[in-house]
């Protein structure tokens, strides 16, 4: 039996019937830089109409980290909304993870995931990020040691192994 070359098979109609049209419409930047600012002027009315709603502020500081990536801005909004009383533990989560992965600062950022879980210490999420953080940056040189030497629930055998 003699190989057929595909060319030799099928013609060229029938072949263009096996195919699937296909096209692609590419959309410029521009689209998205006008829904950039759209988003931006929708925040920045909502954060005059409500400055002190830590939500909202640590949102708007995450879409200027994100999506504008201005850092110097972002930070000022993630400061504004930590500011805020009574502290709010996403906020300070948020901010932990923008100083953590945005400015490399890893003792604040260890600080300020240490105050998110203070602020809600029922909530395992905080913890579970702190710790995220702790296994990806190396845990051994952290800023504050898990266990203080005083505390009586430090299991000396565990430590000493």
């Amino acid at each position: 039996m003699r190989a057929v070359s595909l060319d030799e098979s099928l013609d060229q109609e029938t072949m263009h019937m096996l195919v699937s049209p296909v096209t692609v419409e590419i959309e410029s930047d521009q689209s998205y830089v006008d829904e950039y600012f759209k988003t931006e002027a929708m925040y920045l009315h909502a954060v005059a109409q409500d400055p002190y709603n830590a939500l909202l502020l640590s949102n708007y500081a995450q879409f200027l980290y994100l999506v504008v990536h201005d850092h110097d801005r972002a930070e000022e909004y993630f400061k504004r909304a930590v500011e805020v009383k009574p502290a709010d533990a996403e906020a300070l989560r948020r901010y932990a993870t923008f100083l953590w992965l945005g400015k490399n600062d890893l003792c604040a950022a260890e600080e300020t995931f240490l105050e998110a879980i203070e602020a809600d210490p029922g909530n395992t999420y905080h913890a579970a990020n702190y710790a995220h953080f702790l296994w990806n940056t190396g845990g051994e040189d952290t800023c504050f040691p898990i266990n203080s030497p005083n505390d009586p629930n430090d299991d000396d055998d565990y430590n000493a192994a």
